[in-house]
């Protein structure tokens, strides 16, 4: 059993039992570089996601369904997969270059340099100046409604509520632990509302119904409702 054992780590440690110096086989070789193509395109932009993700079970099929075929017929399926994936891969570059023009550093530079459309920016523009307005009041804790996790990283915060995105499939069954949290830490709320004034489509529950009862003293910043404790 011991020695089982340790011939499993060698294997794992080693990549399955790939030994060094022995040439990639074909299938490995184009998942490593379609992972490297995957994740930078997906790092370019904040707001488009890229359909390269679903080439990745896309192409563990066309492995399988090519083998049975002649040699020239694989080098043509295999050019028609590779140009496939060349042309997604470019319609996601030409969207980050013409729709996708905004830096994010320019607003958070811990943000690196993502891209993002004039709509997102604004966005993003306009809750961090009513970020920085409540922080400069107060250094309790914060909840962003309808959520922005990454805004919570961005200003050095820690989310008080189990909830990240304020959507009903997120806190299925855990609205009283909700509750239970906004009742003890007391969270300043920043809240987005829709033109109309309303909370956001899918946003109105009976819980953040709720957490907005909670609150007596409600100030407009910005483009936000502020809810303070």
């Amino acid at each position: 059993m011991r020695a089982c054992s340790v011939d499993v780590r060698a294997k794992a440690a080693t990549g399955a039992g790939h030994r060094r110096g022995t040439p990639l086989s074909f299938p490995r070789t184009i998942y490593i570089l379609g992972a490297f193509l995957i994740a930078w395109s997906a790092s370019i932009s904040w707001v488009y996601t890229t359909p390269l993700v679903g080439f990745a079970p896309l192409g563990m099929a066309a492995w399988f369904i090519v083998q049975p075929f002649g040699p020239c017929q694989r080098t043509l399926s295999w050019s028609a997969g590779a140009l496939a994936l060349a042309l997604c891969a470019a319609s996601i570059i030409i969207a980050a270059w013409t729709d996708q023009t905004l830096d994010l550093a320019d607003v958070y530079p811990r943000f690196g340099h993502v891209l993002t459309n004039q709509s997102r920016y604004r966005q993003f523009v306009a809750l961090k100046a009513t970020l920085d307005i409540v922080l400069a009041r107060s250094r309790g804790p914060v909840v962003i409604i309808p959520g922005e996790p990454i805004v919570y990283f961005l200003h050095d915060l820690r989310n008080p509520t189990p909830v990240d995105w304020w959507l009903p499939s997120e806190y299925l069954g855990g609205a009283q632990k909700v509750k239970e949290a906004f009742t003890a830490k007391r969270p300043v709320v920043i809240l987005a509302r829709d033109p109309q004034g309303g909370l956001e489509a899918g946003i109105e529950t009976e819980l953040t119904t709720w957490i907005v009862e909670q609150y007596r003293t409600v100030e407009r910043i910005g483009t936000y409702d502020v809810l303070w404790p």
